[in-house]
């Protein structure tokens, strides 16, 4: 054998013996998860470590350090540390479901670009939904569509506001010519067709909350609302206005 050939091997031999040392010492055994409420921990950590390659603690440390870890659709983003050499700590940033969409006898959940986030025939308690007879068709992790485009950038421009403006609601529905009811409780309010909602739900924002101060209930109509109107609360089963 020659000495060439000989080093070659030895160099081998040597690299071969550090990469077993280090895959050794630095295994992961253990994956810990936070901020995941719609996975469970055993499934996120399959997602992220799903290779040899991120099954040990220098490599992955490496490879999201250089932005080659895996993507998770569910998410804005996701740190990964890692506590000791063999541990690594996964912190997701999930994306946030804003509401559903119910048509027929799906229910249909999304965020704040409408991208679908989860689906069941079940519906999730605490989500807000909108209630429509349109098309309504999905993928999951992309955005809802509807036959009934219009009817789509009405629910989307109301799922905004509603956040933006921190409004609690149950449900909206929507009726043949597309104009919308919110449900709050025992309060029903007629906001319309409009293509931007934002003069009424900003204002609604403030009247909603003196509604639950002080319990009361009944029917508003703001389909023709503008700037400073005055609001008027129809009392359920009383002449009343508040």
């Amino acid at each position: 054998m020659s000495r060439k050939l000989k080093t070659i091997l030895i160099t081998v031999g040597s690299l071969a013996v550090v990469i077993l040392i280090l895959g050794f010492l630095f295994e992961v055994k253990t994956i810990q998860v936070e901020g995941n409420t719609f996975f469970s921990d055993e499934v996120v950590a399959k997602e992220v470590c799903n290779s040899v390659i991120e099954k040990n603690v220098l490599t992955a440390r490496m490879r999201f350090l250089l932005g080659l870890s895996p993507k998770l659709p569910y998410v804005d983003s996701y740190e990964m540390t890692f506590p000791d050499r063999g541990t690594i700590k996964i912190t997701l940033n999930e994306k946030k479901i804003v509401a559903g969409i119910r048509y027929m006898s799906q229910y249909i959940y999304f965020d704040r670009a409408g991208i679908v986030l989860r689906s069941s025939d079940v519906e999730e308690e605490g989500i807000p939904v909108f209630e429509t007879e349109a098309e309504t068709t999905f993928s999951l992790y992309e955005k809802v569509q509807m036959k009934n485009a219009s009817q789509l950038g009405q629910i989307m421009n109301l799922a905004e506001l509603f956040e933006a403006y921190d409004v609690h609601w149950d449900r909206v529905e929507f009726d043949s010519m597309d104009n919308a009811t919110l449900y709050c409780g025992e309060t029903d309010i007629k906001l319309g067709k409009k293509d931007d909602y934002d003069t009424q739900i900003s204002a609604l924002s403030e009247i909603l909350k003196k509604i639950e101060k002080n319990k009361l209930s009944g029917s508003i109509d703001m389909t023709n609302y503008k700037y400073n109107d005055d609001v008027s609360l129809r009392r359920k089963n009383k002449n009343q206005s508040k």
